[in-house]
């Protein structure tokens, strides 16, 4: 039996545009109070105006990168709504250099906004989920958090990790309530790849995105792994091929 979302509290980052916009209108739809959070309140304020759900949304600002601006953020969840009951870390920025072309600089915001911004929500909300036994926590990461390709190569880094975090947390909140998850979508159809050359592959719509993630939240047993399509599935055979081909030929 799918888990009813009505009334549940949703925390949204990056949801002033793209799978962060779509994720919010998605859980409003679904009956939750959604917090709308991004480093633009322009934005976060449309993405609010947009929503039809049951209750109104709440469009905070928030610079991921800032503890100070999570802690002022769970204090307004809490203040409002009680608690959060799912936490969706989607804030993330993208460089797609290829190495000899990226910077240090581009690595350092990278670190910041997509590693750090992550682990700073979970350590804002996480705690409260397990004191209370429930909720749910959906990290973005990216098909190249799983595959690393030559575009890229700090972004992919950075999404590792995202990943790696993740399934470390999944494991760490077994018996807690709390469960976890890690969103890889392809290339989505948003403004983050608005310069990106994306020609021979498809482009999956961000509402897409949204309504997988949505299904993934109210399942029983919510999956570790949110994908977005079947497109890559031959990458992904190639790539866990590789390992194991190395893994087996390793002597001793």
């Amino acid at each position: 039996m799918a888990t009813d979302l009505t009334g549940k509290v949703v925390v949204v980052t990056g949801a002033g545009s793209g799978i962060g916009r779509c994720l919010s209108l998605a859980f409003a739809a679904e009956g939750a109070h959604v917090v709308a959070a991004d480093l633009n309140l322009r934005t976060a304020t449309e993405t609010a105006a947009l929503a039809t759900g049951r209750h109104p949304v709440t469009a905070f600002r928030l610079d991921v990168t800032d503890l100070d601006g999570w802690r002022s953020l769970k204090d307004t969840v809490d203040g409002r709504h009680g608690a959060c009951d799912v936490l969706c870390n989607n804030a993330g920025v993208y460089f797609d250099d290829l190495y000899l072309d990226s910077t240090l600089q581009q690595w350092r915001r990278l670190c910041s906004v997509n590693i750090s911004g992550v682990m700073y929500g979970c350590d804002t909300f996480v705690p409260a989920m397990v004191a209370r036994g429930t909720g749910h926590i959906v990290n973005t990461a990216s098909i190249q958090g799983l595959i690393g390709v030559p575009q890229g190569p700090y972004y992919s880094a950075s999404k590792f990790a995202v990943v790696g975090f993740t399934q470390s947390l999944a494991g760490g909140l077994e018996g807690t309530g709390v469960t976890a998850s890690v969103l890889c979508p392809d290339v989505i159809d948003t403004p983050m790849n608005a310069d990106v050359d994306t020609t021979g592959q498809r482009l999956i719509a961000p509402e897409e995105v949204a309504r997988r993630v949505v299904v993934a939240v109210k399942a029983d047993t919510p999956p570790l792994y949110v994908f977005t399509s079947r497109d890559y599935l031959d990458f992904y055979r190639d790539s866990i091929a590789a390992i194991l081909n190395d893994y087996e030929a390793t002597e001793g």
